[in-house]
């Protein structure tokens, strides 16, 4: 009997090594003890990766060998943590806010809109070769302000420079509920796509909506700059629409080091002055005015590496059709959980072509969102959606 348990233990023993560790916990700011979202969170000596939540929360697997974890975020000092068997799963990490000199105004000697094309040409040029992200994909459809569709799945998108990245879907769920609130939208013949996850990664890489900005006469382009205790030098691009535009409505920054001209972080909304510009958009069988825009995009460099972290949008607005009106908002987030260079090609029979994750309903053999690096919900949504494998 000795002889069977010291064979089946030696048998077991290396699989038993190999499984990856949860680490587990909420990020906050030292001086407040408030939460810190969309902080990048890394696995030193690999790609693996995720961010956290809007509660400062995350979870993130690791090898058993991970020996740190990297935290950081353009406003704190990148914080590193030492991996221990302790506590593994009740973390605190405290950010100190970075102590960046006063913010200058830039006036350059060409024109902004040069700059910043070169900026993101060179930005882009770091994806020129074929790229596989394994990412934490969701998405929401929100009707008068209630939830009425919720997806998420763990999505490999094959990006090689084109319109669209090819996307296989590893496994996947989506749930549709009920409410008094949706019985117009419900009785309607409508289908609702306000974002299509098809176009998240190209955008992102590409930079297309940051080329348009900078390319509309109408927006109004100003650079500052800072720079930190540790040298970095940090410059900020600053649009809004200009005091008599007509038709454009964004406001935002584009943040990017100087030294590297790599793009970080890019964050956009509508500006309140501006929001009349915004009209109704006709679309196949209804009407879409848009009131609420909300796009960040997070970018982070590691030695020599540079990687798509982290990109939301939001859209809401007033949909109309006949007699029908009613508000309806669209939601994405995609978490970059580890990313493969090369010519990796996807089996053409997998990829998915849908805008959204509905038509593959159920779609897991395992509970991926607690196995892999996926956003953990937010205290609010956890209370929407804490029973949403129940849900039809």
């Amino acid at each position: 009997m000795k002889k069977i348990l010291l064979f089946v233990l030696l048998v077991v023993s290396p699989f038993v090594v190999a499984q990856n560790v949860l680490y587990k916990g909420v990020v906050k700011d030292f001086e407040t003890d408030s939460p810190v979202p969309y902080v990048s969170i890394t696995a030193k000596g690999s790609n693996s990766s995720t961010v956290t939540n809007i509660d400062g929360k995350f979870q993130i697997w690791v090898s058993p060998d991970t020996k740190e974890l990297t935290f950081s975020h353009l406003s704190y000092k990148l914080k590193s943590l030492s991996l221990n068997s302790k506590n593994r799963e009740s973390l605190t990490i405290y950010l100190d806010i970075a102590a960046y000199e006063l913010e200058e105004l830039l006036i350059p000697n060409r024109p902004i809109k040069d700059i910043i094309l070169e900026v993101l040409d060179n930005s882009q040029k770091q994806f020129s070769n074929d790229v596989v992200l394994n990412t934490y994909y969701r998405e929401m459809l929100t009707i008068n302000n209630e939830i009425n569709t919720f997806g998420d799945g763990m999505l490999d998108f094959y990006y090689k420079d084109k319109k669209e990245s090819d996307i296989i879907v590893n496994q996947s769920r989506f749930a549709r509920f009920k409410s008094e609130e949706f019985k117009a939208y419900e009785a309607s013949p409508l289908t609702l796509h306000l974002l299509n996850m098809q176009e998240l990664v190209t955008d992102a890489f590409q930079f297309t909506t940051m080329r348009k900005i900078v390319k509309e006469k109408e927006y109004g382009l100003s650079l500052t700059q800072k720079t930190g205790a540790d040298g970095r030098t940090l410059t900020i691009l600053h649009f809004e629409p200009e005091s008599n535009a007509k038709k454009v409505a964004l406001k935002g920054t584009m943040v990017y080091d100087e030294e590297k001209k790599l793009v970080l972080d890019i964050e956009m909304s509508i500006h309140p002055d501006f929001i009349e510009n915004l009209t109704m958009r006709n679309r196949v069988f209804f009407r879409f005015k848009p009131n609420n825009v909300v796009r960040k995009t997070i970018f982070n460099i590691d030695g020599n590496r540079y990687y798509l972290s982290y990109k939301m949008g939001r859209i809401h607005g007033t949909v109309e059709r006949e007699t029908e009106r009613f508000y309806a908002g669209g939601n994405y987030e995609l978490v970059i959980v580890d990313t493969k260079m090369g010519n990796l090609q996807p089996n053409p029979d997998l990829i998915y072509h849908e805008p959204t994750l509905e038509r593959l309903g159920k779609n897991y053999t395992t509970p991926y969102w607690k196995e892999h690096n996926t956003l953990v919900l937010s205290e609010k949504e956890k209370a929407v959606l804490g029973r949403l494998n129940e849900v039809e």
